[in-house]
């Protein structure tokens, strides 16, 4: 589950590249190209998903072959979870693109509110369609969490297309976006190929970082259950980070870009400079808490005494991971 869940990192430069764009249009103040800096990655982000919705069964097969589940039980499960899952690819990669482009035109608090959508509704159709805490009979176990993501994240999609339309066509109060659509510049090939080139170097990251993971992963399901366990949780402290040191990867982007559109070396250069300093102090923050809290956050994790010993013994990486990431 993990190395498929993984396969969407691949196109991370979806978000990415959209948000380098549509900074640069919008430092330059040309509203038609920042209407079509949405539309491009936006179709490609649904095909994309519909692809990998369709061939998700080979898709599995593959990463079965690489990773050998470590009994019957674990495959049908991850296979059953997938399945399920996998109904919300096209929205989950559509996600990617709506971010990008409200990253992009410096509107992160939209980029938060969905993300607390995506989550929350997230958390809910888990308890109901997973456990049936509400009492509807569904109680669908490990498949009721693969619906409930996706699900999730077509709720999340909606909540982030209404914020586009919100900011173009000028709702809530929100005064009107200048420019207009103009389909044919869609269809500019030097456009598309800046998108791909663009995204091309965070492809290749997120790839290599993508098969390291899996490839970790892999090894921690041969060694059993109890070391996949702590795996799994101790990545979860890496997707804090991830998710934490973001914000500052996500302004840059955006005011980078920006600086670009508007020709303004010296601001590039200040931009880059501040957010490397103010991510480094967030990645202290969080190497301090990991070394000094981390036994007793795994304790809230997990009451499995067996994973909690094996995650305490390699707690040490987690707390280095933030200088790397960063």
């Amino acid at each position: 589950v993990s190395a498929f869940y993984l396969l969407y990192n691949v196109f991370v430069f979806l978000r990415k590249g959209t948000t380098g764009l549509t900074a640069q249009a919008y430092g330059a103040q040309d509203f038609v190209e920042v209407r079509a800096s949405f539309v491009r990655p936006f179709v490609f982000a649904v095909v994309l998903g519909l692809a990998i919705a369709t061939f998700h069964e080979p898709i599995m097969r593959a990463i079965f072959l690489w990773i050998e589940p470590p009994d019957e039980g674990t495959r049908a499960a991850a296979s059953a979870y997938v399945a399920a899952r996998v109904l919300g690819a096209p929205f989950a990669l559509a996600n990617y693109a709506v971010q990008g482009w409200l990253n992009g035109m410096q509107r992160a608090s939209n980029v938060l509110v969905q993300n607390l959508i995506l989550n929350a509704s997230n958390a809910i159709l888990c308890v109901y369609l997973a456990l049936d805490l509400g009492g509807f009979g569904f109680a669908l176990g490990v498949v009721g969490i693969g619906y409930a993501a996706a699900l999730a994240n077509f709720i999340a999609m909606v909540a982030g297309l209404a914020n586009i339309a919100s900011c173009v066509y000028g709702w809530n109060g929100q005064r009107r976006m200048a420019g207009h659509w103009q389909w044919d510049v869609l269809y500019d090939a030097s456009r598309l190929g800046d998108f791909f080139s663009l995204g091309s170097t965070i492809t290749i990251r997120s790839l290599l970082l993508t098969l390291m993971q899996t490839y970790f992963t892999g090894m921690a399901a041969g060694f059993g259950s109890t070391t996949l366990a702590a795996d799994q949780l101790l990545l979860q402290f890496q997707s804090l980070v991830s998710s934490g040191t973001d914000g500052f990867a996500n302004a840059a982007e955006a005011l980078v870009g920006e600086s670009v559109g508007q020709k303004d070396v010296a601001r590039l250069v200040a931009v880059v400079k501040r957010s490397l300093v103010w991510a480094a102090v967030v990645a202290i923050c969080f190497s301090a808490t990991w070394a000094f809290g981390g036994p007793a956050i795994l304790a809230l994790m997990t009451d499995q005494l067996a994973v909690r010993r094996e995650s305490d013994a390699y707690l040490f990486w987690v707390v280095v991971g933030p200088f790397v990431s960063v």
